[in-house]
């Protein structure tokens, strides 16, 4: 759950890297250097540029439901609407990678009232849960 959703929120949510790395090394009682630096910095932000993994580690609801015991709620609309709104945001990066082209074409496909809905409810969360430095 700590990559998957934990940090795939932050990741969405624009956290920076660092903040991250400090929450994590903060929080867990087994956070160490050497485990959370590649999962942090590799996997869970993608902050190194893919050189611990090949494309960055997000999803939206859909795959945190299928990977978990989560079950569907408003929460879906939230992160789906901050996974939207990354692929929107880093557009172009996602454009040219070949194996990641598939999602701008995916967020094309989106019904107009969905993408309201979703960017309106993750528009919110970041108002209410985020402060900005």
């Amino acid at each position: 759950n700590r990559l998957m959703v934990i940090s795939n929120i932050m990741n969405l949510s624009g956290i920076h890297p660092d903040e991250i790395y400090k929450w994590f090394m903060e929080m867990f009682v087994d956070s160490s250097e050497w485990v959370m630096v590649p999962n942090v910095y590799g996997m869970g932000t993608f902050a190194d540029g893919g050189v611990f993994s090949t494309k960055p580690y997000i999803c939206g609801s859909s795959y945190i439901m299928k990977m978990s015991n989560f079950k569907k709620g408003s929460w879906c609309d939230i992160v789906d609407g901050l996974y939207w709104s990354f692929i929107k945001n880093n557009l172009e990066y996602f454009k040219t990678n070949p194996r990641l082209a598939v999602m701008p074409r995916a967020l094309e496909r989106l019904k107009v009232e969905r993408k309201e809905l979703i960017f309106k409810a993750s528009e919110n969360f970041l108002k209410e849960k985020t402060i900005s430095l």
